[in-house]
């Protein structure tokens, strides 16, 4: 076997490293360029769930606020019934109050129908509104 000598070895170590380093310098531009994509790429997908986040934030909101008014409406009508069936059912003689009694449970059946409904809704509507925030 041949011996080295010192020298030799410390030029073959200097030669290793300086090589090493090259090869890392040359490998560099590729692992920034990959890594430069992985971020694009991270920042795509990010984007992406953000937009997809605001997508169903927005539609929570108009669900909501579609609810809130369909409550608003529901209500007023039942307030403009209530409000028919008073007027409508004060009267002076109170022998035709007998013969008009039964429109005044289709009114009043009809005002408590809109109600629950207008209150269903309202529940309906504090859902969304809570799930929105």
């Amino acid at each position: 076997m041949a011996q080295t000598t010192m020298t030799e070895n410390a030029g073959n170590m200097r030669s290793f490293s300086e090589n090493h380093i090259n090869d890392f310098h040359r490998t560099q531009p590729f692992e920034e360029a990959s890594r430069n994509t992985l971020l694009e790429e991270q920042n795509r997908r990010n984007n992406k769930v953000f937009q997809d986040m605001m997508t169903q934030h927005n539609k929570l909101y108009k669900v909501w606020k579609r609810f809130d008014l369909m409550c608003a409406v529901f209500s007023v009508v039942a307030f403009l019934l209530a409000l028919v069936e008073y007027e409508y059912g004060f009267d002076d003689n109170p022998y035709e109050r007998v013969k008009l009694d039964y429109i005044h449970e289709l009114l009043r059946f009809t005002i408590i129908g809109f109600s629950l409904i207008s209150f269903a809704l309202l529940l309906t509507r504090y859902y969304y509104k809570r799930k929105w925030q």
